[in-house]
């Protein structure tokens, strides 16, 4: 699967406002009220992530959740990850009642 070209990562990061773009990669930060929503939600997407064959990186910290995209073996953004992306908004919103912020 070929890496985005930089034209198809600025409509991304126009588009999706929330998420950044930095070292090949996609990330987006999401606070929670609690650990246990935050959990929750990183075990959804990850459901999500091994349907497509990619897997994002993490990292929390009790309700704050940091995902970065970028598919292992090619090393850059590739629409693989912009499915992922569109389901971790989803999982998001579907929590929205639960997160301190809807920002990045």
């Amino acid at each position: 699967m070929p890496a985005l070209t930089p034209d198809e990562i600025a409509c991304v990061t126009e588009l999706l406002p929330l998420w950044r773009v930095e070292a090949g990669a996609v990330s987006r930060t999401l606070i929670f009220k609690d650990a246990k929503t935050a959990i929750g939600f990183i075990i959804d997407v990850s459901v999500e992530a091994l349907a497509l064959g990619t897997a994002p990186d993490w990292l929390t910290n009790a309700g704050v959740v940091t995902v970065r995209l970028a598919t292992p073996d090619v090393g850059e953004i590739t629409a693989v990850d912009l499915q992922l992306l569109r389901a971790i908004d989803a999982a998001a919103v579907r929590r929205a009642d639960r997160m301190v912020q809807l920002q990045a």
